[in-house]
C-alpha cells in the first residue's frame, strides 16, 4: 500500500515535503516514520519513550521549542481527501505513532508549529 507522509515548518508552513512509502497493510505509523528517515535523514526523529505514549519531540534536528511555543503536531486525512492544502481537511491525531494503523492513500503530516 502507498503512503504519503509530509512534513510543515511554520504557521502558515513556509516549507512543505513530502515522502511517498510503500508498505505492508497493517504497518503502523512509527514504523513507517522509520522507513522514511532511512530514505531521507530530513525525516529523522526522537522519540520521547519514558511515557506511556511514546511522543516525538524532534524531526530533521528541529526539537520542540517551548520559549517559542513551536511543536510537533500530527495530523491526518484520508484516501478520499483530494485537497490537503488547507488545514481544514487535516484532523489532529492524539494518539500514539505506533497505534496509529494507516489504509492504501492515507496521508499524515507532522506539522511544526504553534500550539
Amino acid at each position: 500500500m502507498l503512503v504519503h507522509y509530509s512534513l510543515n515548518y511554520g504557521f502558515p508552513p513556509e516549507i512543505k515535503q513530502t515522502i511517498q512509502i510503500h508498505v505492508e497493510e497493517g504497518t503502523n505509523f512509527l514504523d513507517i516514520m522509520r522507513l522514511a528517515q532511512e530514505i531521507n535523514p530530513k525525516y529523522r526523529f526522537w522519540l520521547s519513550e519514558n511515557r506511556e505514549v511514546p511522543a516525538v519531540y524532534s524531526i530533521g534536528e528541529m526539537p520542540n521549542d517551548a520559549e517559542k511555543g513551536m511543536y510537533w503536531a500530527l495530523y491526518k486525512t484520508s484516501r478520499n481527501s483530494n485537497e490537503t492544502a488547507n488545514e481544514k481537511h487535516w484532523v489532529s491525531y492524539i494518539g500514539g505513532v505506533r497505534q496509529l494503523i494507516l489504509a492504501d492513500g492515507d496521508k499524515v503530516l507532522f506539522w511544526y508549529r504553534p500550539l
